[in-house]
């Protein structure tokens, strides 16, 4: 579906960029035909430059449109990449629910930091935090910290 809705926008581009370089070379033209039969007579030369003018414009138009689905393709990649991730933590956050104890708290912090927390609910200093889970002081002041804050 999404590789349709590029081809699509690739083809409407290109196709207006056309129209407007059709357009443009004839809003350009020094000669008008003052007549219907001086029209047809310019005709064949109208078409000839406007086949000239899109000859010369087609590489950059090519050339853009390969750029554009390039970057689409690397988007639509990174967009696929993203939600596989976000489904595989969601699939752990559900996992988690379903193995947590019904009317038990959730936490979102990592076991480490909940030990840090019932240390300090123990009331241990943030020094003897640090030295018995192995942490930098700064990060256990800076958790229990936040905790106050939440």
């Amino acid at each position: 579906m999404a590789e349709m809705t590029v081809y699509y926008m690739i083809i409407g581009t290109v196709s207006c960029m056309l129209i407007a370089a059709h357009f443009f070379w004839i809003r350009r033209s020094p000669e008008q035909p003052a007549s219907a039969a001086a029209a047809e007579a310019a005709a064949p030369a109208l078409d000839a430059q406007t086949r000239t003018l899109v000859n010369e414009v087609m590489p950059e138009i090519v050339s853009t449109m390969q750029l554009l689905t390039s970057r689409l393709e690397e988007k639509e990649t990174r967009l696929q990449r993203l939600m596989a991730e976000a489904d595989q933590k969601i699939g752990t956050l559900e996992r988690h629910l379903k193995t947590a104890p019904s009317g038990a708290p959730l936490s979102v912090f990592p076991d480490k930091y909940n030990q840090v927390f019932a240390l300090q609910e123990q009331g241990k200093s943030v020094k003897e935090i640090a030295r018995a889970l192995n942490i930098e002081q700064g990060k256990v002041e800076l958790l229990c910290n936040l905790r106050k804050k939440t």
